[in-house]
């Protein structure tokens, strides 16, 4: 039983490390490069809106290029903030498994 138990606890070691591994590279910020190349983005998406006239074709196209760099703006956001609000990940279930384990030896 108890090699079964060791294994156990290697494994669970091993889960726990690669899980503050992840937490230490999501609290990584992007790299500044990514940002500026958005907000390049976003600036010519404005000088193209302000230099053409819009009809109901070009809007669309404009309204499809905003909505999906917002898109990505938010996903960026979260996936850089993985341990807050409603997508974060805990380490309670990990560490409870861990004292059950300790205490059945």
């Amino acid at each position: 039983m108890t090699a079964y138990s060791d294994k156990i606890m290697t494994s669970l070691s091993k889960l726990e490390n690669s899980r503050l591994l992840r937490y230490q590279l999501a609290t990584a910020s992007s790299p500044r490069i990514f940002w500026v190349y958005i907000a390049m983005m976003l600036l010519l998406a404005c000088v193209i809106t302000g230099r053409t006239r819009l009809d109901l074709r070009r809007f669309a196209v404009m309204a499809t290029y905003f909505g999906a760099l917002g898109m990505v703006i938010g996903l960026i956001m979260i996936l850089e903030q993985p341990f807050r609000g409603e997508t974060s990940v805990s380490s309670v279930p990990f560490r409870q498994v861990m004292q059950q384990i300790t205490a059945t030896r």
